[in-house]
């Protein structure tokens, strides 16, 4: 069987590298992405002040001797050029003639804050400049690169009807360039984890000879694990960067301290499951009780600050308005929320007093036990979420290759079901659910 070969464009932390990796068997024929995530940042001093999100997996793949190709664009992230030229990467530099190698397919993990909630200022604005990037790549791709298939990752609005703007620009872009599109509907829970994270994948296939035609038929995965406890437990001994540097701000957090002298050891038992120790204090009227324990242990370092942000959300609250919580609060034992700098330094253990550790964290999002993250822990929590997890990506990755390896027939495949239908609309746009499967449908 010929060998299938794929690219990768803008892969951030590297959870599509390792997907496409183990879905296809062999490293990429290159990588193209954007000039400073390949890199440290340096201080007057020489020390680092901070690294490219590319960085991390780019040194694990040359370590390992699977660094493919490394190009860069010559424009910035949220720019659409008139002309797209590229350059080899300074830092990791390989002869190139300046073509690149045509692949079967290319995947991608374009910028999805244009949708996502966690961007809290201009998420689902049909003008917000963070949705460019993934027009410009997805032109690119379609109209330049025209591989067989494209995937990428995105937020789950892509799939929802907020999302319906950006689609439908997608859409155009791909009827235009002879592509049928497959947008997917998941959650990470559902591939090999236990991570609530829900996604969109967008999959863009070529017709054939020109010929307008639907989707073909893809399969989904339902396969969970039971506890994170279990899940975590997987990691092996032998694993770096498992060990829990916040110690101390779990120990000296006056909330957990207060809440501990409540309830002593059921204190678990006693909060819901992902309630931020704030809120839980505010909404239970404990508030008083809390701030006179607060006075008691004027000597703790948290003291003044902990004390001004009770003030300032107890004012929001008699205003009738929400406040930012960004307080501890323990993870229960079944899937946690998505793994995001939001709750990265303040997810406590679910049956442990302490937070996660990096290692647990990477476990999370299926990242190599050999695999190390080359900076402090302040930059790592806030680019840990910026990634995909492995199995989510390499199970659609692996629907791709498997409909790759017999092009010609599984192409003109699409699920019987709706035959009728697709005859009547002649449709090339399909949603896939993977939470729920019978509603899947054409668009």
């Amino acid at each position: 069987m010929k060998k299938l070969k794929y690219a990768l464009i803008q892969p951030l932390t590297g959870g599509v590298v390792f997907a496409a990796e183990n879905a296809f068997g062999h490293p990429a024929e290159y990588i193209l992405s954007y000039p400073g995530l390949d890199s440290p940042t340096y201080k007057k001093d020489g020390s680092i002040k901070s690294v490219g999100n590319e960085y991390h997996f780019l040194e694990y793949l040359k370590k390992k001797d699977r660094l493919p190709l490394y190009l860069q664009f010559e424009h910035g992230m949220f720019d659409k050029p008139e002309k797209v030229t590229l350059k080899t990467s300074e830092a990791y530099k390989k002869e190139w003639n300046g073509e690149l190698p045509e692949v079967d397919l290319i995947a991608a993990v374009p910028v999805c804050s244009g949708l996502s909630t966690a961007n809290t200022v201009d998420h689902g604005k049909k003008d917000s400049a963070k949705n460019d990037n993934l027009k410009f790549i997805t032109e690119y791709v379609l109209n330049e690169l025209k591989p067989k298939v494209y995937i990428f990752e995105n937020a789950p609005k892509l799939y929802n009807p907020p999302g319906s703007f950006v689609r439908d620009y997608l859409n155009e872009v791909a009827e235009n360039a002879g592509y049928s599109v497959t947008y997917v509907r998941t959650d990470t829970c559902l591939h090999h984890n236990i991570q609530n994270r829900r996604r969109t994948f967008a999959i863009f296939w070529k017709w054939l000879d020109g010929q307008k035609m639907p989707p073909p038929e893809i399969f989904g995965e339902n396969v969970q694990e039971k506890t994170l406890v279990d899940y975590l437990n997987k990691i092996p001994k032998w694993a770096s960067q498992n060990k829990d540097e916040n110690k101390e701000k779990v120990k000296n957090n006056l909330e957990y301290q207060f809440i501990k002298s409540l309830y002593g050891k059921k204190w678990r038992e006693v909060i819901d499951k992902h309630v931020r120790f704030k809120l839980f204090i505010l909404q239970n009227n404990l508030l008083d009780d809390f701030l006179v324990f607060c006075e008691n242990h004027k000597n703790n370092s948290g003291y003044a600050s902990t004390k001004r942000a009770y003030e300032h959300a107890s004012y929001k609250l008699s205003l009738g308005k929400g406040f930012m919580d960004r307080t501890l609060f323990y993870l229960s034992n079944d899937k946690p929320p998505t793994v995001y700098h939001r709750v990265t330094d303040s997810s406590m253990h679910p049956t442990e007093d302490r937070l996660l550790t990096m290692r647990e964290y990477m476990h999370l999002m299926g990242i190599p036990h050999d695999f190390e993250y080359l900076h402090d822990w302040k930059s790592f929590s806030s680019v840990i979420g910026q990634n995909v997890p492995v199995k989510t990506f390499e199970h659609w990755l692996s629907e791709c290759k498997r409909v790759l390896e017999d092009w010609p027939t599984l192409r003109k495949k699409f699920p019987s079901k709706d035959q009728d239908l697709l005859k009547k609309n002649n449709d090339t746009f399909y949603f896939f659910d993977n939470l729920d499967p019978k509603r899947s449908h054409y668009g």
